[in-house]
């Protein structure tokens, strides 16, 4: 009896372990997700500041081209 006992709690640990590493491996695969997702939701919110920069400087030069001119 008492070494069935002893086997069950034996498997019960071993589940235990399993769940652990299943449940660490979820969360770092999770992680590393939502790290790619925001890093590039970042690289993109960056790209479109400097467009709008960019458009925003060339149309200054222009207007200043244009009022030198005058």
């Amino acid at each position: 009896m008492s070494e069935t006992t002893t086997n069950n709690l034996a498997n019960n640990d071993y589940l235990r372990y399993l769940a652990a590493a299943f449940t660490s491996i979820l969360l770092l695969t999770g992680a590393f997700l939502i790290s790619s997702y925001l890093s590039t939701n970042s690289a993109q919110a960056s790209q479109t500041i400097n467009a709008d920069l960019n458009a925003e400087y060339f149309a200054n030069a222009d207007s200043a081209k244009t009022s030198n001119k005058n």
